[in-house]
């Protein structure tokens, strides 16, 4: 999910929540701090899938390579299909 703008305070939109909704893992290039107000807010955000550290860092330009180095890792899991399904069943109503 990328965001408007990856400084200032954090603004979700509805490209967020698309994602949630469908219960799609999803690493967001955003402001810092945005994953921790998805969890402030009560929302369960994939952690045993995606490795959300890449929030915490206050550099803009250090916190994008990070999130391209977490959906590439994402992408090349030859367990991918396997942790989607799993997530499916773990996370449904």
């Amino acid at each position: 999910v990328i965001e408007s703008n990856l400084t200032g305070p954090v603004r979700l939109t509805e490209k967020v929540f698309k994602p949630i909704k469908n219960c799609q893992p999803f690493v967001i290039a955003g402001a810092r701090g945005s994953v921790q107000q998805l969890r402030e807010m009560g929302y369960r955000t994939f952690d045993t899938v995606v490795d959300h550290s890449y929030d915490s860092i206050e550099d803009p330009t250090q916190r994008w390579e990070a999130v391209c180095t977490e959906m590439c890792r994402i992408a090349k899991s030859k367990k991918a299909h396997t942790m989607y399904t799993d997530l499916l069943m773990s996370y449904s109503l």
